[in-house]
């Protein structure tokens, strides 16, 4: 049970979540050898195919004889795309990827999606094992603060800030802290300022929460559970983070 329920946003800031499985794949698997199953798998839903490649050098440098300079190169992922590309399923080269971009569907929606497209990469893949899951939510806010007056704290805890008197008007800020909950759920979350529009400052708030596996591929109701504990430790980390001045900002 959740020991510190979050309270629910009307309109939640969030810009994209994404979904990441890591597998333990068959030696004989290759994401090159099956780009046209997976085209006859995903393009019906998501008709766009963008390949991302990957490009390595390596040097060896021996005392006794010259640098020896090898180089790699192959597919990374397979990104199929929706027509307005609002949803991406990627086959990747170390597991498979769920993003949704803005607007916000709603978890149960996503998740329902999720499993679809899931059952779709495990009959392409055949995953040995998932090791382990992410989860990632990138939220925009943007803050009605003057230039001169950058006080973060006064809409979000846990930011760094400047020394008061230090006469210096703070441009830039990033702020990263990583914590692990009571069941080993490990949580990364990084705080930045982008570009100011008008009278608005923009501050991207990006949670990541991740649970090792091992688990069975097939056995979809344990991932899923994973994916709502993992939700939870989000949820709660980014309620604890709002100041109820930036919550009203959404309701």
């Amino acid at each position: 049970m959740d020991p510190s329920p979050t309270r629910q946003l009307t309109n939640p800031p969030i810009i994209e979540a994404v979904f990441d499985f890591d597998c333990d794949l068959r030696p004989e698997w290759s994401i090159a050898a099956c780009a046209e199953e997976a085209k006859a798998a995903f393009s019906l839903g998501y008709p766009k195919l963008r390949i991302k490649h990957f490009h390595e050098q390596m040097i060896e440098d021996w005392v006794s004889s010259a640098p020896r300079v090898s180089y790699a190169q192959g597919i990374q992922a397979l990104q199929f795309l929706q027509e307005d590309e609002r949803q991406v399923v990627q086959v990747r080269a170390e597991g498979f990827t769920f993003n949704c971009l803005a607007p916000y569907p709603g978890f149960a929606a996503i998740v329902a999606e999720l499993e679809r497209r899931w059952h779709q990469y495990a009959a392409l893949a055949k995953p040995v094992e998932v090791q382990q899951i992410r989860l990632r939510y990138i939220n925009r806010i943007p803050l009605p603060i003057g230039q001169d007056d950058l006080h973060i704290s006064d809409w979000i805890v846990g930011v760094s800030a400047l020394p008061t008197g230090a006469g210096l008007i703070p441009q830039r800020f990033v702020s990263q802290h990583v914590a692990v909950d009571s069941l080993g759920h490990e949580v990364t979350v990084v705080v930045a300022n982008q570009a100011r529009e008008g009278d608005k400052l923009a501050v991207v708030l990006d949670l990541t929460a991740k649970a090792e596996g091992p688990c069975d591929p097939t056995d979809w109701p344990r991932l899923r559970q994973k994916l709502e504990a993992l939700r939870q430790v989000k949820n709660r980390v980014f309620d604890g983070m709002l100041t109820e001045r930036c919550r009203e900002l959404f309701q």
